[in-house]
């Protein structure tokens, strides 16, 4: 799966864009001291937000923090399923408020063909877990899926430039990434979880949506020279 954009079945590629903990950078923006602070702390309370959205598509615990839901271990490595049978299921309830859940993040940070994008990763998602949805628990090493995300954030923000000009905003900076997920191989009768983590830079433009709430409009990202996955 890919928690960047396009999600193959395998985790060829976990970094996707997730950002968390604001850390100070250097914001310039052309307004009074404390209107400048306010405008700017809106708009990257937002980019935040969309990151973090964007990270957590298709995560089966980014709002089920019950372990006995999906996982009873988080530290990465190989579990046998035997030992281990939670992890290699997911209940019906779980992915349907999984994926619902995960629109309705992006469509409050995000607007216009950047919403219909990000909505599409979400889609492929529900497709790519739909085969494990059933009455009853689905072990993952029986479809075609054999790979779901478990959670996903960001930290160490880092931003370069914050520019506000009346309903528009453009921003700049940087982020630590992070992913935690599961690879089931029933021919193996194993789990394995891993956490992958990744730099990246990005840009975001906003608009101000209905004279007050800012969305992204446009989005962009790669990762940090080094960081590759």
């Amino acid at each position: 799966m890919e928690l960047s954009l396009a999600r193959p079945k395998r985790w060829t590629l976990l970094g996707l864009v997730c950002l968390g903990v604001v850390s100070a950078g250097a914001v310039g923006v052309a307004a009074s001291r404390s209107a400048a602070s306010r405008d700017t702390e809106a708009v990257t309370d937002v980019v935040e937000g969309a990151l973090m959205a964007r990270q957590q598509i298709g995560a089966v615990d980014a709002l089920f923090k019950e372990p006995t839901k999906n996982a009873e271990e988080r530290d990465a490595g190989v579990y046998e399923i035997a030992t281990h049978p939670a992890l290699a299921y997911l209940p019906e309830e779980l992915v349907s408020s999984t994926l619902s859940l995960g629109e309705d993040r992006l469509r409050k940070y995000f607007t216009g063909e950047e919403l219909a994008d990000e909505l599409k990763v979400n889609e492929r998602m529900a497709d790519s877990y739909t085969p494990m949805i059933s009455d009853s628990p689905v072990k993952l090493g029986q479809t075609d899926t054999d790979s779901y995300v478990i959670d996903g954030g960001a930290d160490q923000f880092s931003y370069t430039s914050v520019e506000i000009e009346d309903n528009a905003a453009s921003v700049a900076g940087s982020a630590r990434i992070w992913l935690s997920g599961a690879m089931i191989d029933s021919d193996a009768g194993q789990v394995q979880l891993v956490n992958p983590s990744n730099l990246i830079d990005f840009t975001a433009h906003l608009v101000a949506t209905d004279g007050s709430d800012w969305k992204i409009d446009k989005f962009s990202w790669s990762f940090a020279p080094g960081s590759e996955p």
